[in-house]
């Protein structure tokens, strides 16, 4: 639930400054300063509102750090405040950022959404041949490879390494029909996300 109410609050944040920030053709030179005085109030009415603990917040804006502060505590009934160094893990939110990328390397023509796995990542392979020769970037990325929710997990717990973990993705069943089901897979996602680039 914590999560949750995090994820919520980076969220709207991320949004809210995403349209604040949005550069229409008219206010191409719009100044940040004005956005920048309203963080504040709006970091801190909303981790009131959610209950989240502590928050960093960091903002780049044309290639420059243009505000990095922290709020609150690290932890709920710890009295170590989060500062401007203080990292915290990105779990999911990982996920925008990366098909962000993606999605960047589609627009230049680089790759496209439906390029298969196999002519981009030639080593990985899941345990239906079939799949392993249609697998797309745009299946991966949106959970349809049949991949288990679990797959992967436990062997990152137990601290593989993350070519491990996708090189024994071929020894799985799958959970579902390929392109028919859909099952949120970190270990899918990842190898969307890391084959493009190659």
């Amino acid at each position: 639930m914590k999560n949750r109410l995090h994820d919520k609050l980076v969220f709207t944040f991320l949004t809210s400054i995403s349209l604040l920030l949005a550069e229409s053709p008219g206010k191409r030179n719009r100044p940040i300063e004005p956005v920048i005085k309203q963080l504040e109030t709006f970091i801190q009415n909303g981790m009131q509102k959610t209950g989240v603990p502590g928050v960093a917040v960091a903002v780049v804006y044309r290639d420059r750090v243009a505000y990095l502060k922290g709020f609150g505590i690290r932890e709920a009934g710890s009295d170590k405040p989060v500062d401007d160094r203080t990292v915290f893990q990105l779990a999911s939110l990982s996920k925008p950022i990366a098909s962000t990328i993606v999605a960047a390397l589609v627009g230049n023509h680089d790759v496209n959404w439906d390029d298969r796995i196999v002519d981009l990542d030639r080593g990985f392979e899941l345990s239906d041949p079939n799949v392993t020769q249609r697998l797309t970037i745009r299946d991966l990325l949106s959970h349809r490879s049949g991949l288990p929710t679990s797959a992967g997990d436990a062997l990152e717990d137990l601290g593989f390494s993350r070519p491990e973990i996708l090189h024994r993705m071929r020894l799985l069943p799958l959970a579902g029909t390929f392109r028919q089901s859909s099952h949120y897979s970190n270990s899918g996602f990842t190898e969307g996300a890391i084959a493009a680039p190659k």
